[in-house]
């Protein structure tokens, strides 16, 4: 018996198999923080949702201080993690970027065809021989018109060149490179502190969840009419 269950799961689609898989996140999510310009997180959140359009402030990835390719390392991030794990990103030592709980909350779906791509980690910890070969490709001027569509996909995880280690690849990071245009349709759900969700209720015509709810919470949030 216990055969023919395993043989019933294995046919079971690859799409039915990633909803069955509690280590899948469905979900994207962008969070905000204080941008100098544009305030608090609270009012940077109310800036994207009035612009509809979530800014590429930062240039990202392991190549961010490279002046020529300046522009092309510029991207929104997403984190795929579940919407109760969301509390788990706020405080992280060691991080220079402080988010709060303000953010929005996108389908993995929608980024895919949006095309966001999840981020390239390179492993430091032992060798900088990947670093480094992936640095020597992007220094051939030839290779410039392939090399800006990828460049701000690359990450590494391990020796951050000094005693420090630089390591963020559980978040499971997705970029969108340059600024991301959306429709309210396209927002899955807001984040917001408790406080205020029904302020962002009422101004928006998006549910609002707290990052801090659990699973029932969650479900009694959701389940009430705007």
């Amino acid at each position: 018996m216990d055969a023919m269950i395993e043989q019933k799961e294995m046919t079971k689609s690859q799409a039915e198999l990633k909803l069955m898989k509690n280590d899948v996140a469905s979900f994207m999510v962008h969070m905000t923080r204080h941008v100098e310009n544009y305030g608090d997180a609270k009012n940077n959140l109310q800036n994207i949702l009035n612009t509809k359009k979530i800014f590429a402030f930062n240039c990202k990835g392991m190549f961010y201080n490279l002046k020529d390719y300046w522009l092309e390392t510029k991207s929104v991030c997403f984190t795929e993690v579940p919407l109760t794990h969301i509390k788990y990103c706020l405080e992280m030592p060691g991080r220079d970027i402080k988010f709060e709980p303000y953010g929005l909350v996108f389908t993995r779906e929608y980024l895919q065809s949006r095309g966001a791509n999840p981020v390239m980690y390179l492993n430091t910890y032992q060798s900088d021989e990947i670093k480094q070969a992936i640095t020597e490709l992007i220094n051939h001027p030839e290779l410039r018109s392939s090399v800006e569509k990828i460049i701000t996909y690359f990450d590494t995880f391990g020796k951050d060149g000094g005693d420090k280690n630089y390591d963020f690849y559980w978040e499971r990071e997705w970029r969108f490179r340059g600024d991301m245009g959306f429709d309210y349709p396209d927002v899955l759900l807001g984040i917001c502190r408790d406080e205020d969700i029904e302020f962002f209720n009422e101004k928006y015509p998006i549910k609002f969840i707290s990052p801090f709810m659990n699973v029932e919470e969650i479900i009694k949030t959701l389940s009430q009419k705007k």
